[in-house]
């Protein structure tokens, strides 16, 4: 969270009422890709990686998670990572043009 959210997050934010004086913000779907994509390049856990499979992200989407997701760690040592992740999504076109 110190590296910040995906720019125009607080836009995208999807809002529910519960009942009177319950309000919440949850992120929306881009930035959960976003968070999902990074948390699971960065730890390897596989619940990450099944919650992003979940979200069925395209490759467009995709693409535009990964340049966020590189701004916030060291691109030599991450970057394979990530693009494991992405092959692992089906994605070896946006995994090869991180190079």
């Amino acid at each position: 969270m110190r590296l910040g959210l995906p720019a125009g997050c607080e836009q995208r934010l999807v809002t529910r009422s519960y009942g009177p004086g319950l309000t919440v913000h949850f992120l929306g779907r881009f930035d959960l890709i976003c968070l999902k994509l990074y948390a699971w390049s960065d730890t390897g856990t596989p619940r990450h990686g099944q919650d992003l499979k979940a979200l069925n992200p395209t490759l467009d989407e995709l693409s535009l998670a990964s340049r966020w997701v590189l701004t916030h760690n060291e691109p030599d040592g991450f970057l394979p990572m990530l693009q494991e992740a992405l092959i692992r999504l089906g994605a070896s076109d946006v995994a090869r043009n991180l190079d």
